[in-house]
């Protein structure tokens, strides 16, 4: 096949213009021809150097563009370990007018300073109320910024988890009947311990049954069931509140996640609680997730690793982390 020499440089131009359009080029290919190619009008060999000219394009272009995309990855990185240093550094910095604040006002409410009125003991009772929930949302963003940083440390000793559930209860016994709520335990048969942090995981049970104890309606039920499957201990929290919408349920242990479940659709605290339980429980080699039905109330569930010593903990987590929650800790550097 033949073709008039005069298009020839016409195919080669094409070629080029379609591989590298408006972007500019990340690289070059050269070559060169026999000039007795252009006379031939050889169609064959134009357009083999017309597909040369376009697979080189299309590699500079791709190679540029994986460039940006981890330039933009790193810029990423570079900001959110910025966003987890501030928010440690704040919080870390607050914690101490905080504990300030909590002190006076309880050294008020004794007397030290002398004798209040009633209404000035229920003013400085709302301080408190106000300073404690503050300082728990510290300690919640503190948490936070210390597991992203990877710096967590577990103390873990053998527990059983029937214990912690036990005193979980016992905790919240006196809410719950102020609420006009009723709160159980049921173990149900002989469950194994589990290697695992003791205050770690007393913080999970108090911060779903506390959300538990927020979204359930007067007259309603939270129940805890531990018991043993396999070689894991399972531990679900029920409540008769409203449930939880499908589309939020997957959702919902993300950070910052805030689901709607008052009647007015205003939602409940900042969306971190639920989000540190999630790496606390996964930390300790463990699951957790949700089932739930608008309506019926939801079961937050978590299973913990049936191990008897820290090294079967070792053998059975070989990513275990270690985080330092301790207040003297240096914080993540900057």
């Amino acid at each position: 096949m033949k073709l008039d020499h005069s298009l020839a440089p016409l195919i080669l131009l094409l070629g080029l213009r379609l591989s590298i359009g408006q972007e500019p080029a990340a690289g070059a290919l050269s070559f060169r021809a026999s000039p007795s190619l252009w006379q031939r009008g050889d169609v064959f060999a134009v357009l083999l150097v017309s597909i040369c000219f376009i697979a080189a394009a299309s590699m500079a272009f791709a190679y540029d563009k994986h460039r940006r995309l981890k330039q933009s990855n790193l810029r990423l990185r570079e900001a959110d370990q910025l966003k987890s240093d501030f928010v440690a550094n704040v919080s870390h910095e607050l914690r101490t007018p905080i504990g300030a604040i909590l002190g006076y006002a309880e050294n008020l409410i004794d007397g030290v300073k002398g004798p209040l009125t009633d209404e000035q003991i229920r003013s400085l009772c709302q301080v408190i109320a106000y300073a404690e929930r503050l300082r728990r949302l510290i300690d919640d963003l503190l948490d936070l910024a210390r597991i992203e940083s990877g710096r967590l440390k577990l103390d873990c000793t053998l527990v059983k988890l029937e214990e912690l559930a036990a005193w979980t209860v016992e905790t919240f016994n006196l809410s719950a009947a102020e609420q006009s709520l009723r709160i159980s335990l049921a173990v149900q048969g002989t469950c194994p311990r589990v290697w695992a942090d003791r205050d770690r995981l007393l913080q999970v049970y108090t911060n779903i049954v506390g959300n538990a104890l927020k979204f359930t309606p007067r007259g309603g039920e939270i129940s805890i069931i531990v018991k043993s499957e396999g070689q894991w201990v399972y531990s679900a929290i029920r409540d008769t509140g409203p449930g939880i919408p499908r589309e939020e349920q997957k959702q919902i242990f993300g950070r910052f996640h805030q689901v709607a479940r008052e009647p007015t659709g205003k939602t409940v605290g900042i969306g971190l609680g639920l989000a540190i339980c999630k790496e606390l429980i996964e930390l300790h080699g463990g699951s957790i997730g949700v089932e739930s039905t608008l309506g019926q109330g939801s079961t937050f569930y978590f299973r913990l690793p049936v191990v008897e010593s820290a090294s079967e903990m070792s053998a059975c987590q070989p990513g275990y982390r270690t985080v330092d929650f301790s207040d003297d800790a240096p914080l993540p550097e900057a």
